[in-house]
């Protein structure tokens, strides 16, 4: 049987379209990258000077956050057309508010029927106008359940959750010690992460916690010293937070008030079986959960070095297996085997 063939449209970088793609190679598809990556980090060119000024105006004075990234979307369009001569099996989105709507027609165009898939790794709600685009898929995936109230106004909403990678690397898996977080200052969450951070120096708790601020000044002022701040041009690509996620001895993650759905650094624990400290509260509705492996941080500080002092316990293998990248793209895809991925209030 003939390989599928996939466009992977992504307009986030930081490698972890590089990952997609391996995994997806992995799985035994045909990978098209609609935005390359670029292995030098070098940022995107615009073709002319007055393409840059237009991007600008749309950004600074339009107030199109998105505008850059749609531009660049388009770019890497054009240029693909001319290498595509047959319609593709499936075209996945991932945060469909980063794509225009024409680039998103174009593409479908080009993708065969049931094949225009979206994932919203980021809340709905924190990007209404990016509903506008949901018409245009057959199926958009959504790992907050919270969205899935607009089921009422869209046919084509499916709960799902973030995966982890599965395909083989090089990077063993160990345990150096260290409590590890890196993410973006957000003033939702930074309280969590300055009384995190001053009850770990109180008690000699290794910490690797890494915030990217905009301002590090600003930032130094709020976090204690044994929290690392790296400005916006040090952000680490994904696939060394994920070497640093197999490294360590347990992963942090202090959730963005926006969010009810579990991040990445969720199933990054279950995959590398690592013990997590989260303040996302709905982790207990989950089927993987188990106390001596994931505890909920919310003013129980006396009890977190009992839980980093108890065994891992390790998961039914099908659970695991059913939040890895492979049995996740079988099941958005709807191919055939897959276990289905639902979210607590679905199951």
């Amino acid at each position: 049987m003939s390989k599928k063939t996939i466009l992977l449209c992504i307009s986030t970088n930081l490698g972890i379209s590089r990952l997609l793609e391996r995994n997806l190679i992995a799985c035994g598809f045909n990978v098209i990258l609609l935005c390359p990556y670029n292995e030098k980090g070098e940022g995107f060119k615009y073709p002319t000077l007055w393409d840059r000024i237009k991007v600008n105006f749309r950004k600074n004075i339009l107030k199109e956050k998105e505008a850059k990234r749609k531009f660049e979307c388009e770019v890497y369009f054009r240029n693909l057309q001319g290498k595509i001569n047959q319609k593709i099996d499936y075209s996945l989105f991932f945060l469909m508010q980063g794509f225009s709507p024409e680039i998103i027609l174009k593409i479908k165009e080009i993708t065969k029927d049931n094949g225009m898939i979206n994932y919203q790794w980021d809340g709905l709600t924190r990007y209404p106008k990016a509903m506008e685009n949901l018409k245009y898929f057959d199926r958009c995936y959504v790992f907050d359940s919270n969205d899935l109230k607009y089921n009422e106004l869209f046919y084509n909403l499916y709960p799902t959750t973030n995966f982890y990678f599965d395909y083989e690397d090089e990077i063993q898996i160990q345990d150096n010690g260290k409590l590890y977080f890196i993410g973006g200052h957000n003033t939702s969450r930074q309280n969590e992460i300055v009384n995190f951070a001053l009850y770990a120096q109180e008690h000699k708790i290794n910490l690797d916690i890494q915030i990217v601020c905009q301002d590090i000044h600003k930032c130094r002022d709020i976090y204690p010293s044994n929290v690392n701040l790296l400005p916006l041009s040090k952000i680490k690509p994904f696939s060394e937070n994920i070497a640093l996620a197999k490294q360590c001895h347990c992963i942090l993650d202090f959730v963005i008030a926006q969010h009810s759905g579990c991040s990445f650094r969720v199933f990054e624990a279950l995959g590398y079986g690592k013990k997590l400290i989260t303040t996302n509260k709905n982790i207990k509705y989950y089927d993987f959960y188990h106390p001596n492996n994931m505890f909920v941080l919310d003013n129980n500080f006396d009890e977190l070095e009992a839980f980093l002092t108890k065994p891992y316990v390790a998961l039914d293998p099908s659970i695991k297996k059913k939040y890895s990248f492979s049995n996740w793209i079988n099941y958005v895809l709807n191919i055939e085997p897959y276990q289905p991925i639902l979210l607590p209030n679905e199951n």
